[in-house]
């Protein structure tokens, strides 16, 4: 205690030793922010593991190799802060932007690579082509289908699944017939149907071109 109130109450070292605490600290909190940032653009939980702190190191120390070669911390510490938090938001964004992209698409096509890049069924069937992913769901009981604009989804592990459709149709199955018992116009937003993961029994893409000329009617 005597040891920690001597340091206290000499402002040069509690100045040293901040320094110091400030320069292990930029090897953590940028990948923490990259961490929880590309979470949320993948509507990804985030778990306090051990993991997670390892994850963040690695990231962080990555961004200090990049930045520290072109600019010192020590002679700019704020303006220093300020650039790799700056980069803890921008690579997780470009990082998202990149992943689905018809770029890397075309690139893992030329190489032969059929990887998917992401386990989410609602993310597969997009066309990055296209402004709207219309879907048409049927249901596990056969009695019923859904035909709409895929608006939110949840596909995260240990959580409700679930998909919303909006300008949503609702169709009746009986005897090889689709009879439509619900009717909702195009981009009419406020009409939604949410719909558990577990009662779908079959997703069907509709292409954009069809869903507005054939369906919607626009």
């Amino acid at each position: 205690m005597e040891a920690l109130i001597e340091l206290l109450s000499n402002p040069e070292k509690v100045q040293i030793v901040l320094q110091s605490i400030s320069g292990y600290v930029v090897y953590i909190y940028p990948g923490i922010i990259s961490i929880y940032w590309n979470n949320f653009l993948e509507a990804k939980t985030s778990r306090e593991t051990q993991s997670l702190v390892i994850k963040s190191f690695s990231i962080s120390y990555l961004y200090n190799i990049v930045l520290g070669s072109i600019l010192s911390y020590e002679n700019n510490a704020i303006l220093y802060n300020i650039i790799i938090i700056i980069m803890s938001i921008f690579f997780p964004f470009l990082y998202n932007k990149l992943k689905y992209s018809s770029i890397v698409a075309t690139v893992c096509d030329k190489l032969g690579i059929r990887t998917c890049l992401s386990s989410v069924p609602f993310e597969l069937l997009k066309n990055r082509n296209e402004s709207y992913t219309c879907l048409k769901i049927y249901l596990n009981d056969e009695k019923f289908a859904y035909v709409g604009y895929l608006k939110n989804y949840e596909y995260e592990e240990n959580s409700d699944k679930f998909v919303i459709l909006s300008s949503c149709k609702k169709y009746e199955l009986t005897c090889n017939e689709e009879k439509l018992i619900i009717d909702n116009q195009a981009y009419q937003d406020v009409q939604k149907v949410f719909i558990k993961y577990d009662d779908i029994k079959v997703i069907e893409k509709i292409a954009e071109n069809i869903a507005n000329t054939q369906i919607y009617g626009t």
